[in-house]
């Protein structure tokens, strides 16, 4: 990730160039929640 101002808004489009990819909501936009179970007895 660059530096940059984290006050720049969520979901830059076009000229701004900012936004999604370069954010603390990068991770979230980007992740998809998975489960994994496993057994713990031998």
């Amino acid at each position: 990730w660059a530096a940059m101002d984290q006050t720049v808004p969520f979901g830059g489009v076009k000229q701004s160039g900012n936004g999604r990819d370069k954010s603390h909501h990068s991770l979230e936009e980007y992740s998809d929640l998975k489960s994994v179970w496993m057994s713990l007895s031998p």
